[in-house]
Order: C-alpha cells, then sequence, then structure tokens
C-alpha cells in the first residue's frame, strides 16, 4: 500500500481523505478504483444487512414480513396455549365432579373404600364422624356411660319446668350454656332429614347408630319440655346470669329459671317447628324402634295441636328483658352480615375496575 497527500490507495480499493486541518482547506479529490464484480455484490449485501432479517432458515425476511415458518411457530404456541388452559379446566372439573361424587356416593362414605380416599384426599366418614362430636360435646344433663368426649361431665341436673318436673338433657345453645329450645328445634329437624335422605351414606361411614343417638337426646329432652298437653318449655336460664358466668357447664351455680308457652301464652312458631322436630325424628327411629317413633309422632301431634290453638308468634309471649336481647343478637347480626356484604361489593367494584379489558 502506497500512502499519498491526499489519496490512501489499497489493491482493489479506494478510500478518500483530506487535510483534516482546522482551516476547512479543500478535502482531496475522489480517486476511484477497479472493484471486482464479486466484491461489489459483496459490498452490496453487506450494506443491505441492517434492513434484512436472517432467519435460522436463510431465507431473506423483509422488515414488518413474516416468513411462513415464523406464523406456524407463533400459531403453533398460540394453540399449545389453549390446549394447556382446555385441560387445566377438565382437570378442575373432573375434581370437583369427583368430589361430588364422593360426597353424595354412599360408597364413597365407605371408610374400607381406600381408592375413593385417595382419589379425593378426604375421609368423609372422619369428617361425619366429627360433626357428630361437636354436637355431643353440647350435652347438657347427665351424660351416659358411652360418653366419648372425655373432658364433659354432668351439668344442669336441677333444670326445671315451671310445674316443678324435670327438664335437664337437651343440648347448649352456641357456646353459652342456655338451652334455647326454637333454635335447637330447627337444627334437629334438619338433621333428621339429612339422616333420612342420606342414610346409606350414614350407614356406609358406620355413623347411623352416633346419629340416632344424637337425635335422641334432643327428642327425649323435647317431650320432657312438652311437661302437660297444654304447655311447652321454650327457654331454660336467663341470658345476663349465663353471659356473666365463664366457666365449664359442670360448674354452674346459678338459678335457671324456665320460661313456657301454653294458654295466655302462645308460641305457634316454636310449637310448630318441635312437632316438626320429633315428626322427622320418629320417622328416623320408626324402622329400628317403632315404639320410640310413635312416642315421638305422640307429642308432635299434641305440640301441632298447641300450635293451631293458641295461635300467637313466641316472641309476643317473652319477657321484655328477653326481647331486648333477641333484638340485640338477630338485629345486630343481621347488621353485620350487611355490612360485611356491602364491603364485599365494594371490593368486588374495585377490583373490576382496576382489571383492564382485553
Amino acid at each position: 500500500m502506497s500512502t499519498k497527500a491526499g489519496v490512501q490507495k489499497r489493491k482493489g480499493f479506494a478510500t478518500w481523505s483530506g487535510d483534516d486541518d482546522d482551516d476547512g482547506e479543500e478535502r482531496g479529490k475522489k480517486t476511484p478504483a477497479r472493484i471486482p464484480r464479486f466484491r461489489r455484490a459483496l459490498f452490496l449485501l453487506l450494506s443491505l444487512s441492517d434492513s434484512l432479517q436472517l432467519p435460522e432458515s436463510g431465507a431473506l425476511t423483509w422488515p414488518g414480513e413474516k416468513s411462513e415458518k415464523s406464523f406456524k411457530g407463533v400459531q403453533s404456541e398460540a394453540m399449545a396455549k389453549e390446549r394447556r388452559e382446555e385441560n387445566k379446566e377438565s382437570k378442575q372439573s373432573k375434581q370437583l365432579s369427583r368430589r361430588r361424587r364422593c360426597l353424595f356416593n354412599p360408597d364413597s362414605l365407605n371408610p374400607h373404600n381406600s381408592t375413593s380416599r385417595t382419589n379425593t384426599g378426604y375421609d368423609y366418614a372422619d369428617l361425619l364422624e366429627a360433626s357428630l362430636l361437636f354436637y355431643e360435646a353440647q350435652r347438657s344433663g347427665k351424660l351416659p356411660a358411652d360418653n366419648r368426649i372425655k373432658f364433659r361431665n354432668d351439668s344442669s341436673l336441677n333444670d326445671k319446668a315451671p310445674d316443678g318436673s324435670d327438664i335437664s338433657g337437651g343440648y347448649h345453645d352456641a357456646g353459652d350454656h342456655l338451652k334455647l329450645n326454637f333454635p335447637m328445634a330447627w337444627t334437629f329437624t334438619h338433621l333428621a332429614w339429612g339422616y333420612l335422605d342420606f342414610r346409606k351414606g350414614f350407614d356406609a361411614a358406620g355413623q347411623a347408630a352416633q346419629m340416632r343417638a344424637t337425635l335422641k337426646w334432643a327428642a327425649d329432652y323435647f317431650m320432657k319440655c312438652h311437661f302437660d298437653g297444654l304447655s311447652y318449655v321454650a327457654q331454660v336460664g336467663t341470658e345476663s346470669a349465663d353471659h356473666g358466668f365463664w366457666g365449664r357447664p359442670e360448674d354452674m351455680k346459678m338459678a335457671r329459671p324456665s320460661i313456657a308457652i301454653g294458654p295466655g301464652k302462645p308460641g305457634s312458631d316454636l310449637a310448630g317447628q318441635t312437632a316438626a322436630a320429633l315428626a322427622a325424628i320418629a320417622m328416623a327411629f320408626e324402622a329400628v324402634d317403632p315404639a320410640y317413633a310413635m312416642q315421638c309422632e305422640a307429642h308432635a301431634r299434641e305440640l301441632y295441636a298447641l300450635a293451631t290453638r293458641w295461635e300467637g308468634r313466641f316472641s309476643n309471649s317473652l319477657s321484655v328483658s328477653l326481647l331486648i336481647f333477641i333484638w340485640l343478637f338477630f338485629f345486630g347480626f343481621g347488621e353485620r352480615v350487611g355490612e360485611k356484604k356491602r364491603r364485599e361489593k365494594k371490593r368486588r367494584e374495585e377490583e373490576k375496575k382496576k382489571k383492564p379489558d382485553f
């Protein structure tokens, strides 16, 4: 390579330079050189390389244009993603269906059916047993020898009806030590119908006898509270004394007066609900203990007659203090539930606003 003042030459190429002084003097003149054709083609190709896309396949693709292979790749990826979403939804649907079959199929409640327990991950026989243990822990009165709640003992053995007759037994209410017959009757009406509708499931789970014992404990108490043909106990204990005691039911020493409905003190709703509970329990015992079923049915018929003979609301026959307690409990609870629903609705609306629309 030879170098001169204004020209730099190299074999086959020519470049240009001038005097790069600060005076702005005239730059050097262009000196062309002969360039072979293949080199000119290579030079042209390299100059276009910034505007061309060279895929792995070697095909040239102009900017903004997708090759057939790249389009198929994007399409395949979208289809694969869609298939994954469909498989996920199908799997969730199958799991939900399997859980429903386990819940309503009596065979799934069989403790020896290891297949259903493995597929769902839940042992509904144990769940049913634990649910019944909850009610057993709320028992009041003289507990039987087969009591399974070892920390519980006899309690409220001196509960009396207005005529002095024994009304021990039944279940404590809502974590308190009161015995409120209206919600108790509603509870055992539904428990009895659950047993009647899913008796095979209870048999398969080995909990049928325990369920009947749970129902019988309530029915025995209801029949005690129907202390004559014209009256029925509505409540045992007072809310002020009960809520002021923070001990075990076995240690209660306070007086526990009872309130009853009857002539001059109507309670059609309470008597009717208890009649429904006893009628359902009678149906539950019809096949295993017909005599006990007939006893429950007889009291149910008498309570229904009481409800229709002296018509009126149960709340109209209560004392002022108990009315205040019921108002604070039910209306206060309703306000809390309403406030919770309003907060939940507001939260959903805010989330909907934040979520972008596609």
